[in-house]
């Protein structure tokens, strides 16, 4: 299973610690975590602009859902 660096990123932005990570995605190792934040932080626009890319497609999926327009 693939996991986004920008989701580890955020669990660990949100507080987690690289062990609460590690427990709510039991297929990493602390190791992997650690790479990933690594990763994020020599990519930080990149990750930015992916995070700011979810944001807007929640954003217009609660629209679509609600009936907004």
């Amino acid at each position: 299973t693939r996991l986004r660096v920008a989701t580890i990123l955020t669990c660990y932005r949100q507080g987690m610690s690289i062990e609460g990570i590690v427990q709510q995605y039991p297929a990493l190792k602390p190791s992997g975590v650690h790479d990933a934040l690594a990763y994020a932080y020599d990519h930080i626009d990149e990750i930015e602009a992916n995070l700011s890319d979810d944001d807007e497609l929640a954003v217009k999926d609660h629209e679509l859902g609600s009936g907004a327009s």
